[in-house]
């Protein structure tokens, strides 16, 4: 099996009444299938980690970050197509300025939560633990 380092960078989008953007996986996905994540992707050949975040944040919302701070990182694994990756999860916090959601073929839906409201939801791998690890 082939063994792969990929680094996904995404964000915590606070709406302004302290609700976090969290996107649906699409349940036949060949990872974290039906399962919440946050908005982001990753990382292409040649870019910054933040010109990534403004990429991904701006294909999934039509939207942008504004102030990101930087969160952490954690790590997961992923089996996808015949493929093991080490993902390393880059996590960004702002406030989201835009129109609104664009659903990709990756995606089913989207949901406004709180943190505590989304620690109680099916997250992709690793992002509940990260996610209890910041809650103030």
């Amino acid at each position: 099996m082939d063994k792969r380092i990929i680094v996904w960078v995404g964000a915590l989008l606070n709406n302004g009444h302290g609700k976090f953007l969290f996107l649906k996986r699409v349940k036949g996905s060949s990872w974290a299938g039906g399962q919440w994540q946050l908005p982001g992707g990753k990382m292409e050949w040649g870019e910054s980690v933040m010109d990534t975040l403004n990429r991904e944040i701006n294909e999934e919302t039509e939207g942008k970050i504004i102030n990101p701070a930087f969160l952490g990182v954690y790590t997961m694994q992923i089996n996808s197509n015949g493929s093991n990756f080490h993902a390393v999860m880059l996590v960004y916090k702002g406030n989201y300025s835009g129109k609104g959601i664009n659903m990709s073929e990756d995606h089913d839906g989207y949901a406004w939560m709180s943190l505590k409201e989304a620690i109680g939801v099916d997250l992709m791998e690793g992002l509940g633990k990260f996610i209890k690890s910041h809650i103030e």
